[in-house]
């Protein structure tokens, strides 16, 4: 069989193959199923991470942009600079009195003081 009528044929016994696979099979059934611990934690794709302020971070630790709690003007400032939501940064340094943090953003050096820096919210990637 040719064309249409064979892939029919096909598709046909890779249809009864798959259903004799998903068949349950009685040895496996009977078995006692383990109990669920109590108190254990979510799976991790349900977990949120943890909302953080950029200022504080160790160097070195790669984050992401999730938000900003900024007056309107250093929020329009940031934005220009490309420290968007979603942007993916590395902490550099901070500088030797701790004030301003260097940041790598977007393949560019950005440097911001402290007081911006606690008004963005990241999380560890």
């Amino acid at each position: 069989m040719n064309g249409y009528a064979g892939s029919l044929k096909w598709w046909g016994r890779m249809v009864d193959l798959l259903m004799v696979e998903t068949r349950p099979r009685p040895d496996v059934a009977s078995r006692p199923q383990p109990a669920v611990p109590t108190g254990h934690l979510p799976p991790v794709s349900t977990r949120q991470p943890a909302i953080e302020k950029l200022a504080g971070q160790p160097v070195g630790r790669k984050l992401k942009i999730v938000g900003f709690t900024l007056p309107a003007d250093i929020y329009q400032r940031l934005l220009e600079m490309g420290l968007t939501k979603g942007t993916s940064c590395t902490v550099v340094r901070y500088a030797p009195m701790g004030d301003p943090i260097e940041l790598k953003v977007r393949g560019y050096s950005l440097s911001l003081r402290l007081a911006e820096a606690a008004g963005v919210q990241v999380s560890c990637r």
